[in-house]
């Protein structure tokens, strides 16, 4: 789970909605996702696009993603193999899960807020003590 991110749960807790969903003969890696639209202070054109069987495939090159990437995540320890010596991104393993097909989402009803760079912090805050 990434810290500069802020939720609330709506319908139920998104955590429990992930574990719930996690299916350890099904998926490698379960990502929670929230609709591009609603993605709150969001800076970038989207991550992923959904399947209808819950699959996770990347944006397009100059494209606009369905969804964004909350920075929470499930990932299975088996997937967890092979690491570069240097500091990396866990992009890494999400392609392999992708190529495996076995990268899923599940999406986030509740609000979500990109609070990672100062600016998001006052509209984050505005939003929750006017909404």
């Amino acid at each position: 789970m990434n810290a500069d991110n802020w939720w609330t749960n709506a319908n139920g807790n998104a955590l429990v909605q992930m574990a719930e969903t996690w299916d350890s003969t099904q998926m490698d890696v379960l990502m929670l996702v929230v609709p591009h639209a609603r993605a709150n202070n969001t800076q970038g054109d989207g991550d992923f696009d959904l399947g209808e069987d819950g699959r996770l495939s990347r944006r397009l090159p100059g494209g606009t993603a369905q969804y964004v990437w909350t920075g929470i995540q499930l990932i299975a320890k088996s997937l967890i193999h092979d690491p570069p010596e240097e500091v990396f991104s866990t992009n890494i393993f999400w392609d392999r899960a992708i190529a495996q097909g076995r990268c899923y989402g599940v999406v986030h009803h509740g609000d979500w807020f990109d609070v990672g760079y100062p600016a998001a912090i006052s509209a984050t805050e505005s939003f929750l003590a006017n909404g």
